[in-house]
């Protein structure tokens, strides 16, 4: 294979010329490719759609993980789904947690991350407790409780389907602390629309505070992708921010309130 390309409608998308092909294989869930680009390194995809590359992550994982963190004073447990990558809960470990879990359905991509990413060190912390398991059985059986939940799944296709429905949701909220946050990648502004409504009109009902915020990723659909921050407590641009860890690449104070003032557009 000589090029890869993702369509994200029937006439546009984007390519990467593959110059070394370092992972292909069909797991028990999924399709992983993994390969090498000139201009943007390792770049990892899950049935053919882009999951992250070693040269624009940090937008979203910094994005995905830090505007919420950064409000809690002391994190003691933290639950992260999907993420089988690794560089959420690396991002995570910047804030000196407590307890982390991440629940992972496919094993393969945890192994597959391990070997090719520098990041890799992150599955290595003590306070990192691992489960492969499917995402919302776990959070349905679960008896823990939560500062924090991430849900870094991939788009709504395939095994993450049922990620994006009102009985996850439900139950996402009965594990979470009366002042915890839960935060959930939320798709492209630009060709997510109904999706994004959907989350919106559903979460809105559950949590007192929703909030769509935005932020650039060059190789995801668009540009540019779409978080939701929801909470009773927590309101992201009236709360104090706590900490911010150092050598950040992407976010900030003034990054903080730039991402949660949304475009005319996505109002």
């Amino acid at each position: 294979m000589k090029e890869f390309k993702e369509f994200h409608s029937e006439d546009a998308g984007i390519f990467f010329r593959v110059d070394k092909i370092l992972f292909n294989k069909r797991s028990k869930f999924q399709k992983i490719f993994l390969f090498e680009n000139k201009t943007f390194g390792r770049v990892l995809t899950l049935d053919d759609l882009v999951m992250l590359t070693e040269k624009d992550e940090f937008f979203y994982h910094e994005s995905l993980v830090h505007p919420a963190l950064s409000l809690l004073s002391k994190p003691d447990k933290i639950l992260v789904i999907g993420g089988g990558d690794g560089k959420t809960v690396y991002e995570i470990f910047k804030h000196k947690p407590g307890e982390v879990h991440l629940v992972e359905i496919d094993e393969e991509v945890i192994r597959v991350s391990e070997r090719f990413f520098k990041w890799e060190k992150g599955f290595k912390k003590k306070n990192l407790k691992i489960f492969i398991q499917d995402g919302v059985e776990f959070v349905r059986e679960a008896d823990y409780r939560y500062d924090l939940i991430i849900i870094d799944s991939s788009d709504p296709v395939g095994p993450a389907k049922k990620l994006y429905k009102r009985d996850f949701y439900l139950n996402l909220k009965r594990v979470l602390k009366k002042k915890g946050i839960l935060v959930m990648q939320a798709e492209s502004p630009l060709y997510h629309r109904k999706i994004q409504k959907k989350m919106y009109k559903e979460l809105s009902k559950i949590f007192k505070i929703c909030r769509f915020y935005i932020s650039p990723v060059p190789t995801y659909p668009g540009g540019i992708w779409a978080y939701l921050f929801c909470s009773d407590y927590y309101e992201p641009l009236k709360s104090k921010i706590k900490r911010i860890p150092r050598r950040l690449k992407f976010y900030s104070r003034k990054v903080h309130r730039a991402i949660f003032e949304i475009a005319n557009f996505l109002k």
